[in-house]
């Protein structure tokens, strides 16, 4: 059973954090509707700084003392390229609830597939090494021609 599971999860962890892209835009609509979507915005961040920092505290205790000394070189490490993730995150919380109210969760969502379908291509064959197949040019044309058909 434990095989069984372990062989699936490559499986199961996408295809829920898949679950979780949809249902968090979804939460920060309803409450972008009571409070604003810029308040919804900031306040989803303020929740991922609460849980990060949460995260790198625990993190210098125990066996995860090893980010201590991550942490010291940070000012060494720093190059400005660091901030864009953080940014990115910003307009993913920011803009997919707006896009959700217009255009549809469907549509957003099928959207955003063809663009992380996309970039996982140019990652994967510039920083990864792994090559343009046949097959993966096919599964890539039929999701952009999925995402055509569901945004109808």
């Amino acid at each position: 059973m434990k095989n069984k599971v372990l062989m699936l999860l490559p499986y199961l962890l996408p295809l829920a954090l898949g679950s979780l892209v949809v249902l968090q835009p979804t939460l920060n609509r309803i409450i972008s509707l009571k409070l604003g979507h810029l308040f919804a915005a900031w306040f989803n961040s303020v929740v991922l700084f609460t849980v990060a920092s949460t995260f790198l505290i625990l993190s210098f205790q125990g066996q995860y003392s090893a980010a201590s000394e991550q942490f010291s070189q940070f000012g060494e490490a720093f190059r400005p390229w660091f901030l864009l993730p953080g940014m990115f995150g910003f307009i993913l919380v920011f803009a997919v609830p707006f896009c959700f109210k217009n255009f549809g969760a469907l549509t957003t969502m099928t959207g955003m597939l063809s663009g992380q379908v996309l970039m996982s291509l140019l990652i994967d064959t510039k920083y990864q090494g792994i090559a343009i197949s046949k097959e993966r040019i096919i599964g890539i044309i039929l999701v952009l021609a999925g995402a055509s058909l569901t945004a109808r």
